[in-house]
């Protein structure tokens, strides 16, 4: 029942995480109640749910939001991102006068809630003294309320508690301004990721470790009604945005100053999470792990800065990105083809020539490489000579160039090249000597999936409608594409060998 999005995720088992009768227990979550709510969080508790086969209560005929409380026994509810139904909440919460179960009722905060207390160090069970700074005042008044309406009666147990995590990620990342979405959104964009300064370690948390911490509540009520909650990341917004920008992006970082109007503005991190610099003593999440709980990030984002970012392009339906290579005789419209494909699906097209020269203008070795190779194949007077490549070359430049973050994360379509059965094993594999890799099917390499294509378009033309075809494009665009009568006409020739040659086709490569 888990989502395929999630189903790496590992949960809590049933029988560790709470006593529950048979079906589980009903939760109520702010996001799956009302629809105007950020779902960031809730789905998370509603992934851990379905895994633990609990019942999460939604609206429909008959039930009421009364109604719904009165048949909860946790009820989760986001005061960073949707307090504005805290009031209605703790209003049908009030109104319970018998309840079979107890009921917990679990406010999810931040650790900025914390920002201004004078302690030099923050616990738990100093959380009637902690002081926050005026932006996180409101959010600090929904806690005191949520925690205010504990009952304890023959007829009534309501247990309220608070839940203040540290900057939260995983999941396709938190799109609010108190999370790190515009790392991700920047890398894989390519462009550098841009960070606050950072006065200390960034506390984090991921938010599926979040919603395993909300249901051990349940089965273990903490001695204090307050817990902080992160994990044990030493890494600073620094160390996040390099390792996200290395992984999804070009690798690239921007660092602005606190003071900056970048860092003022919100839009490239919670400026009040860059400034905190306290460390936090962990109290009753230290003690999970041996109660049966099974960290997703325990290290902290940094550290699975690879993982989190599989996420990122999962959840948000970043991946599998088009790739696509076009196979045909020369005068076939592959070039055509490619710019449609390139212009409806906003992909790279891969100008084999284009890029080759741009690397002969720029690096003196393949220069000399290629016209070596140029000079040998006149002197054997090959029709070819004036234009040909090295297949090493051509291979090691189009090889770097799917590899950069622009091809591998926007995808790409390869006009023609590679025309040879060897030049697109050597574009697609990497040589490995470990024997737990996966060969490719000639056993010759592992396929590099990131740059192989995944779409491969064979255009069938014949000789004489190809011919009739570069007949109808103007002179100086058959001029350079090399489809002059001669060029014509020995390429012509080249494909056909390799045609009729399985060992030489490429399509036999895929």
């Amino acid at each position: 029942s888990v989502s395929p999005k999630l189903a790496n995720h590992t949960c809590i088992s049933a029988t560790t995480c709470c006593k529950m009768s048979d079906g589980g227990f009903n939760v109520l979550i702010d996001s799956t109640w009302w629809q105007d709510c950020n779902t960031y969080i809730g789905n998370a508790v509603e992934e851990q749910c379905r895994a633990l086969k609990h019942n999460v209560l939604k609206p429909k005929p008959g039930l009421d939001l009364k109604s719904a409380v009165a048949k909860a026994s946790l009820i989760v509810v986001d005061l960073v991102r949707n307090g504005g139904h805290v009031q209605e909440l703790l209003g049908a919460v009030k109104e319970i006068k018998v309840n079979k179960t107890p009921l917990y009722v679990v406010g999810v905060s931040t650790f900025l809630s914390w920002n201004k207390s004078n302690s030099s160090s923050l616990k738990e069970t100093d959380y009637k003294t902690r002081e926050c700074s005026f932006k996180y005042k409101a959010i600090k008044t929904l806690e005191d309320e949520i925690l205010a309406c504990a009952q304890s009666s023959e007829e009534s147990t309501i247990s309220p508690c608070i839940v203040a995590p540290g900057v939260l990620y995983g999941n396709g990342e938190d799109k609010s301004p108190e999370g790190l979405f515009s790392y991700f959104r920047d890398a894989f964009l390519c462009k550098p990721v841009q960070f606050l300064e950072s006065k200390g370690v960034l506390p984090s948390l991921h938010v599926m470790d979040l919603a395993k911490i909300l249901f051990h509540i349940q089965s273990e009520f903490p001695e204090s009604p307050y817990i902080l909650a992160t994990d044990s990341s030493k890494g600073d917004s620094k160390k996040i945005a390099e390792e996200v920008s290395k992984i999804l992006g070009s690798g690239e970082t921007k660092q602005l100053p606190l003071d900056s109007i970048d860092a003022l503005t919100g839009k490239w991190g919670n400026l009040e999470a860059a400034m905190f610099n306290k460390p936090i003593e962990l109290g009753y999440v230290n003690g999970l792990e041996a109660k049966g709980m099974k960290w997703e990030c325990k290290d902290g984002l940094a550290v699975n800065a690879g993982r989190v970012c599989k996420e990122y392009t999962s959840v948000n339906g970043l991946y599998p990105t088009i790739k696509v290579f076009i196979h045909g005789r020369p005068g076939a419209g592959k070039t055509f083809l490619a710019k449609k494909l390139a212009e409806k699906y906003k992909i790279l097209i891969v100008d084999t020539k284009e890029i080759i020269e741009d690397a002969m203008s720029k690096d003196e070795e393949i220069k000399a490489k290629v016209e070596a190779a140029r000079a040998a194949a006149k002197k054997a007077k090959a029709p070819d000579a004036e234009t040909m490549v090295p297949t090493e070359v051509s291979v090691d430049i189009i090889k770097k160039t799917l590899s950069t973050p622009h091809f591998r994360n926007k995808g790409f379509v390869l006009d023609g090249f590679p025309t040879t059965h060897e030049a697109a094993e050597a574009l697609f594999t990497v040589q490995s000597d470990s024997k737990d890799d996966s060969k490719d099917e000639n056993g010759s390499g592992v396929v590099d999936q990131p740059q192989t294509p995944n779409v491969i378009i064979d255009l069938h033309v014949s000789v004489e409608q190809a011919e009739k075809r570069i007949h109808s494009i103007p002179v100086d665009k058959v001029i350079a594409a090399y489809n002059d009568e001669e060029g014509f006409k020995a390429r012509t020739e080249e494909f056909e060998k390799l045609q009729d040659d399985v060992t030489k086709n490429p399509l036999e490569y895929f």
